[in-house]
């Protein structure tokens, strides 16, 4: 099976970001469930006020966000591995949903992969050259605890899926997971 990442297409559509963003906000989206509350009032401001590019459906910023159209459409297909919770975008005010993906049980297979690790003491990995996992990966949307909070990925058959809706604002990449 093949896996892809999921990256806002930056150089095309508008950066948004969140208003209200802090350390302590972007430490939410920590592959933990979200309670309702903790995000009520989530509104994603353009990152350059005069910002003419069009406005994306999808689009990462700590999280993942997608207008209500994609939201309409993949929420059954997700499972139990994403929450959404409603926020709004730009100066109209888009009816949007932040996307959380949980906590997966993707393994990483070290055997296989190609990495480089930090000097330090604690000898984290500084960056993926390769990634392989040691047990097929279902879920249409996972993360890797090894990476950022800020990596996003998704299957074969999500990423045919999200292709078929012609979703604005979003690429994908098989860099990590092709040898």
């Amino acid at each position: 099976m093949r896996y892809y990442r999921i990256m806002s297409d930056k150089e095309t559509f508008a950066n948004f970001k969140a208003a209200n963003e802090t350390t302590e906000l972007t430490d939410l989206f920590d592959g933990r469930s979200l309670r309702p509350e903790n995000l009520r009032g989530m509104h994603f401001e353009l990152v350059k006020p005069n910002d003419q590019h069009p406005v994306p459906e999808f689009f990462d910023s700590f999280t993942m966000v997608c207008a209500r159209r994609i939201y309409d459409s993949i929420k059954t297909c997700c499972g139990d591995n994403v929450e959404f919770f409603p926020c709004t975008l730009g100066n109209d005010y888009r009816d949007y949903y932040i996307v959380n993906i949980l906590r997966s049980s993707v393994k990483v297979d070290y055997q296989r992969s190609e990495f480089l690790r930090l000097p330090t003491p604690a000898n984290n990995i500084l960056v993926f050259k390769h990634i392989a996992f040691e047990d097929e990966i279902h879920e249409p949307f996972f993360r890797i605890s090894e990476l950022p909070y800020s990596f996003y990925f998704c299957t074969e058959s999500m990423k045919t899926y999200l292709d078929k809706l012609d979703i604005k604002g979003i690429c994908f990449s098989s860099a990590l997971f092709d040898k």
